[in-house]
């Protein structure tokens, strides 16, 4: 919609409640669109996060699964994948994700934890996930 700057703020002058949903980034991680322009026009901004489909934790980030470079895509869960910033970074191959580097483990070191155990992991199932473990 490359009007929706112009239109909410019309709307919202005119003493209309305007709520609008939308992802605010691409899979690159760029902003989509004009969306971004509405947030400072904006009274208040609720950021939600969905489920990362591989680790179950809180997700912000979509990731592609194609290898389309164009930045709309029609699709779903066969094209994309919601993910959290560790599973954004993590390669295809298997290899570590980029913040999975040994500086890193220091400050957090990951470790295979089931499910019931992890704090802050949502309740969906899921063979393992990965969680910072404290070092004492």
């Amino acid at each position: 919609f490359p009007d929706i700057v112009e239109f909410c703020e019309n709307m919202a002058n005119s003493g209309k409640t305007v709520i609008v949903a939308a992802l605010d980034g691409t899979f690159q991680r760029k902003a989509f669109g004009t969306i971004l322009n509405l947030v400072p026009l904006a009274e208040s901004v609720v950021k939600l996060t969905a489920v990362c489909m591989e680790c179950f934790r809180e997700a912000a980030y979509t990731k592609r699964l194609g290898v389309e470079k164009e930045v709309e895509v029609i699709g779903g869960a066969d094209k994309y994948h919601s993910v959290c910033r560790l599973c954004y970074f993590k390669k295809a191959s298997g290899q570590p994700a980029v913040l999975d580097s040994e500086e890193n483990k220091e400050n957090c070191p990951m470790t295979l934890v089931k499910p019931a155990e992890a704090p802050g992991a949502r309740k969906l199932f899921a063979p393992h996930i990965l969680q910072c473990s404290q070092a004492n």
